[in-house]
């Protein structure tokens, strides 16, 4: 159980939004299933409407998309963005896909993951608004927030 436990912590470390969608970068998987799981738990907090979850599984490379709207169409979103690159489908309120890392290196896999949370971004139209970390770094203490 401490790879979930690091995958949890690497989750809400990284974790960052523009607007309403949250963007969770979850690094290295011990189970494939953590993906979906902690874009579900993203997904509770008030105010949230969507939530892109990714993370590296045996040469693969893991989204779970979930939305918080009844006309969301996460399946048709997902297959937009992953394109030919992978597998992807879903439907209304839940999506997923798989594209394959065999061969690709951590740099081209780091830039692999962001050209991806752009592209959600964009498909989103949440571009305009500031990336913000969800968890920000308290001062030290006599050091002014």
């Amino acid at each position: 159980p401490r790879g979930v436990y690091r995958s949890i912590h690497e989750g809400l470390e990284g974790a960052w939004s523009r607007g309403n969608v949250v963007f969770v970068p979850l690094g290295t998987l011990e189970y494939p299933d953590l993906v979906a799981q902690l874009a579900d738990l993203f997904l509770r907090v008030h105010g949230v409407d969507w939530v892109i979850a990714v993370g590296s599984y045996q040469e693969s490379l893991l989204i779970s998309v979930r939305a918080h709207r009844p006309d969301a169409h996460a399946g048709d979103l997902v297959q937009a963005v992953v394109g030919d690159r992978g597998s992807a489908g879903g439907h209304g309120e839940m999506a997923g896909a798989r594209i394959g890392l065999a061969g690709t290196d951590d740099a081209d896999t780091a830039q692999l993951i962001e050209d991806l949370f752009a592209e959600f971004a964009a498909a989103l139209d949440v571009m305009d608004f500031p990336a913000e970390s969800l968890i920000s770094v308290p001062a030290e203490p006599g050091e002014a927030p």
